[in-house]
C-alpha cells in the first residue's frame, strides 16, 4: 500500500488511535517483551516504547523499511507471514491492528493460533479488526437519511448495488471503492474463534471508531449518528 494512510486499515490518524493507545498503556509494563504483529509502517510502535524487548513483525519488507524511520531504539524487525509467526522469545503484550484479513477461515485460525503460541502464559493481545456490523450500519444510516429527504427510490438502488458488490458472500469479504478486498468480521464470529477455537480469554471488547468518510461521502446527516467503528478486543492467554 503506497497510500497507507488512505486505507481504512490504517488507524493511527483516526479516532480509533486514541482508544487503542489507551488500552495498550494500561497493559504495558516496563520489563515486558512486546510485539506489533502486522506493524505496517510502524505508527503504533511508539505506544510500546519502554519495554525490555520490542519486535516489529510484517510480511512486507517495504513496510518494515518505512517502520524503521520512526521506531523506538532497540526494536527488532522480523519479516514474517503471521501464519508462520516464530519469535525468539515469548511475548507478554502483542498488538495486532487490522492485520487479521485472511483469504480463508483456515488462514484466520492459523494466524490466531500462531499468535497464541507466541504469547507467554498470561500474555495479553490487543486485537482490532474491521467490523461487518459497522459496514451494514453505515449503509443503512445513509438509506434512512436519503429516505427522509424524499429520495428513497434512489437510495434503495444504491443499497441494492452495495449489497451486490460488497455483500455477495456470507463470509464478510468486502470490496472497497478502490477495488481492495478486505475481510470484515462479525463480533460473534471473532469471539467464537478466540474462545472456542483458540482458547483465549476475552477481557474487554471495545469499539475503535473511524470516520464516516471511510464508508460514505461526508454529509450533514452523519453528525446525528454514532460513527462507524472497528471491533477491538483485549484478550489473554490462560495461565496453565
Amino acid at each position: 500500500m503506497t497510500d497507507y494512510e488512505g486505507q481504512i486499515v490504517s488507524l493511527n490518524h483516526r479516532p480509533a488511535g486514541a482508544a487503542i493507545r489507551e488500552r495498550v498503556g494500561k497493559l504495558l509494563t516496563t520489563g515486558a517483551v512486546a510485539a506489533d504483529l502486522g506493524c505496517g509502517p510502524g505508527f503504533f510502535l511508539d505506544a510500546l516504547a519502554g519495554v525490555s524487548a520490542l519486535y516489529a513483525v510484517d510480511w512486507s519488507a517495504a513496510m518494515l523499511d518505512r517502520a524503521r524511520e520512526r521506531v523506538p531504539e532497540g526494536t527488532a524487525f522480523v519479516e514474517q507471514d503471521l501464519r508462520d509467526l516464530d519469535l525468539p522469545e515469548p511475548i507478554d503484550l502483542a498488538i495486532c491492528l487490522n492485520a487479521l484479513m485472511p483469504e480463508s477461515h483456515g488462514d484466520a485460525v492459523a494466524i490466531l493460533n500462531a499468535i497464541a503460541r507466541s504469547l507467554a502464559p498470561g500474555g495479553a493481545l490487543v486485537l482490532v479488526a474491521p467490523s461487518l456490523e459497522s459496514q451494514l450500519y453505515a449503509i443503512n444510516m445513509r438509506h434512512y437519511a436519503e429516505t427522509a429527504a424524499g429520495r428513497e427510490d434512489e437510495s434503495m438502488e444504491h443499497v441494492l448495488d452495495s449489497f451486490m458488490n460488497w455483500f455477495n458472500n456470507p463470509l464478510g469479504y468486502v470490496r472497497s471503492r478502490n477495488d481492495q478486498v478486505t475481510k470484515f468480521w462479525l463480533r460473534a464470529e471473532m469471539e467464537a474463534l478466540l474462545i472456542s477455537d483458540i482458547g483465549m480469554t476475552i477481557e474487554e471488547r471495545f469499539k475503535a471508531p473511524v470516520f464516516w468518510r471511510d464508508f460514505q461521502d461526508e454529509a450533514d446527516w452523519q453528525a446525528r449518528y454514532e460513527p462507524p467503528w472497528m471491533w477491538g478486543w483485549v484478550v489473554r492467554k490462560p495461565v496453565k
